[in-house]
């Protein structure tokens, strides 16, 4: 099979994301007109105007009609976003997902054991109370969306910013994966059990028992996930 090529645009799209990366152009920082960059590059201003055009989609760069072409304030989604489509959700990937999340979402629990606040544990149990709704009315799908608010409302309330950028990038990943094993037999009853044990935890400020349910709820889906998918 022959192998494609890189197309310039997208050549000239990661130069310029390697000098935002090193600083060369810094957040705020306005680049260079198109003629200079196409000058720069030796492409033509097309190459140039789609290289900016698939920045700014990522989020990269911020082009204002008229104003120039500046570097928006950078986070790990802009780089990170693209290359997450190409993990199809195979099996070998299911379980890697569940590996990944086992990691993440334990240290995640312990630290929201620490550092949830009261209006956090007021939201994870409105979520709760629809998780329970709608296992009783065998609701997957809805399920499926309130299951993966509360992991990531987890995340959000652990205190650590770089544990809820991960999370919140997987975040389409994880909600493909609790779909996958919320398909076996009494599945939507146990996950509500394990939910609604990771959540007493919680509000008992109890690290290890919100670490324990978590990666017990979790393994149990990985199983599935390895003899099934």
């Amino acid at each position: 099979m022959p192998i494609a090529k890189t197309r310039l645009s997208d050549q000239v799209a990661q130069e310029l994301q390697n000098m935002i990366a090193d600083e060369t152009y810094k957040v705020g920082q306005k680049l260079p007109v198109e003629n200079e960059l196409a000058q720069m590059f030796s492409v033509s201003r097309v190459t140039v105007r789609e290289a900016v055009r698939k920045l700014s989609v990522m989020g990269i760069l911020d082009v204002r009609q008229g104003g120039g072409t500046f570097v928006k304030c950078l986070t790990p989604e802009s780089f990170m976003t693209p290359v997450l489509p190409m993990l199809a959700l195979d099996k070998k990937n299911l379980n890697d997902i569940f590996e990944v999340r086992i990691l993440i979402e334990c240290k995640s629990a312990e630290l929201a054991a620490q550092n949830i606040t009261d209006a956090q544990l007021e939201k994870l149990k409105r979520l709760l109370d629809k998780m329970d709704a709608c296992a009783l009315q065998e609701d997957l799908d809805t399920y499926n969306q309130y299951d993966t608010k509360f992991h990531y409302l987890i995340s959000a309330s652990c205190g650590n910013k770089v544990l809820k950028t991960i999370q919140g990038l997987v975040g389409n990943m994880v909600s493909d994966a609790i779909r996958a094993s919320l398909i076996a037999p009494n599945a939507l009853t146990r996950s509500c059990i394990y939910h609604k044990k990771i959540y007493d935890a919680l509000c008992a400020h109890d690290p290890v028992a919100a670490q324990e349910y978590i990666r017990t709820h979790l393994e149990g889906g990985a199983v599935y996930i390895k003899e099934n998918a």
